[in-house]
């Protein structure tokens, strides 16, 4: 009960979640389209948990997975998945995750962009 209302809290990204759970089968169009009917971002997290939950660990542990590897999309849940000791399954492991924050993507542009400004300035 605690650990769900710590994800309702700080989960501010449903999208990210939702489209790595369609890419990789485990939620249909349908369950997004459910999730997204709602209005408030802890009312859609609520269902997205509960539609994961109800449809087995795996799935559940998957959107725990894509919390851990969305990197930028959630950082301020890492400290908490270190705290419960998330060690994906190798099934889990076995699954891309892909970062599809616009936010978190623009940062990685700008990162990128510095970057190779950087390394352009030194040479």
């Amino acid at each position: 009960k605690v650990r769900r209302e710590l994800l309702v809290n700080r989960i501010r990204n449903t999208q990210c979640l939702i489209d790595n759970l369609i890419k990789n089968d485990y939620f249909s169009i349908e369950d997004a389209e459910i999730a997204a009917q709602y209005s408030t971002q802890a009312d859609k997290v609520r269902k997205i948990l509960d539609l994961a939950q109800s449809k087995g660990e795996e799935v559940a542990e998957y959107c725990l997975y894509v919390l851990q590897q969305a990197g930028d999309a959630y950082y301020d849940l890492h400290p908490w998945l270190e705290e419960i000791g998330f060690r994906p399954s190798e099934v889990i492991c076995s699954k891309p995750v892909e970062n599809t924050d616009p936010v978190s993507r623009y940062q990685q542009k700008l990162k990128d962009e510095l970057s190779r400004e950087t390394k352009f300035s030194m040479s």
